[in-house]
């Protein structure tokens, strides 16, 4: 998951014309989250989505706050451009039963709310194991 405020990420770098990170080895952007916070400038992707290179980019959430999405944005046949409805975003950590705050409850805020429209959209890709972040079970439907 990625949550950024588009007017200050700046997600490509480019080495003549092409992608610095994506130039020959092939990376694969499976399943992710991008939640724009705020909004795109109009550099926040590359200028145009063949500039990716290698990089294979499939069932991803786009998310932009302010419903704009910049021209660049990378090529996903499987993309979702809508609200991921996260149950309390940026929530603050709670505390333990010893009064410490815990570093596993910092992500409960992006646990996803009933008729997200992410829920069983996934790829599957076996080699991530047989559950979520929480250990919930995943339906492999895709």
């Amino acid at each position: 998951m990625f949550v950024y405020d588009g007017r200050k990420t700046k997600f490509t770098n480019y080495n003549d014309g092409i992608p610095i990170y994506f130039n020959t080895v092939p990376y694969y952007f499976y399943n992710n989250v991008f939640n724009d916070k705020t909004g795109p400038a109009s550099g926040t992707w590359a200028d145009s989505p063949d500039k990716y290179g290698s990089a294979v980019f499939r069932n991803n959430v786009f998310y932009s706050a302010d419903g704009n999405y910049p021209a660049g944005m990378p090529d996903d046949p499987a993309r979702i451009l809508a609200d991921p409805l996260f149950v309390d975003p940026g929530k603050a950590p709670s505390a333990g039963p010893s009064g410490v705050l815990s570093g596993a409850t910092v992500w409960d805020g992006y646990k996803l709310q009933e008729g997200s429209p992410l829920v069983d959209k996934g790829k599957y890709v076996p080699q991530l194991g047989d559950g979520d972040f929480y250990g919930t079970p995943l339906y492999y439907c895709i």
